[in-house]
């Protein structure tokens, strides 16, 4: 068995870490308090080209939300709506949206969040499979987001014994079959921002104007038709 350690404060964990094992990984199974889609900035590439990504993570959501379907869709919506600034990530970061996008559509990367109400996903974990059969895993302190492995303060701890993976992989499943998948909804609002465009209202026919602000507008986005 090798052990690897890993610390941000002598190293960029983007680059010896992540970018370095999800490199020809055929699967990815992840723990993760927190998931963004700025995680695709530092490995967008490598995900991309894994056969099998599925990533559980933490939500915001009630509980009481979660068990009406038009509510945890009108919930997630107004989370969403109120986390991303529209405008701004449609215009500075629609590639890392696009890739998200795809990515959902395509199947290869499926998500599932927990509510924090249920259980707080405060473990961070993960396993990384390789087509000659090897596996290595993971535990630390670190989020699946750009800032936790760029900016934080982090530890991670990696090894390649078969009996940690298995570890890794029975508390991944457990929390998997208690997570929700990502809805429709916020997959329709990936795909909004990673499409959206800005044009001038002269563009726009006179009768178009009203229905173009009124699908900007804080209460349409957020859940509200």
């Amino acid at each position: 068995m090798t052990l690897h350690r890993f610390s941000s404060r002598t190293e960029n964990l983007d680059k010896t870490f992540l970018a370095k094992s999800l490199k020809g990984a055929t699967k990815y199974l992840r723990i993760a308090g927190y998931f963004r889609s700025s995680i695709f900035e530092l490995v967008g590439e490598e995900i991309a080209k894994i056969p099998e990504v599925k990533i559980v993570c933490n939500s915001e959501i009630d509980m009481a939300d979660f068990k009406i379907a038009n509510s945890r869709n009108t919930a997630l919506k107004e989370r969403w709506n109120k986390e991303v600034d529209v405008e701004s990530e449609s215009l500075l970061k629609k590639d890392r949206y696009k890739m998200l996008d795809a990515l959902l559509k395509s199947g290869s990367v499926e998500i599932r969040v927990v509510p924090k109400e249920r259980l707080f996903l405060h473990g961070k974990a993960g396993s990384i499979h390789y087509a000659d059969g090897r596996r290595i895993s993971f535990i630390g302190s670190v989020n699946e987001t750009k800032s936790a492995f760029t900016n934080n303060y982090e530890l991670i701890w990696q090894d390649d014994d078969s009996a940690g993976a298995d570890w890794v992989e029975e508390e991944f499943w457990a929390l998997w079959q208690d997570g929700v998948p990502l809805l429709n909804a916020i997959a329709e609002e990936i795909h909004r921002v990673a499409n959206r465009q800005e044009v001038a209202v002269d563009v726009l026919k006179p009768f178009d104007v009203p229905a173009a602000a009124m699908a900007e507008s804080p209460i349409y986005r957020g859940g509200e038709q």
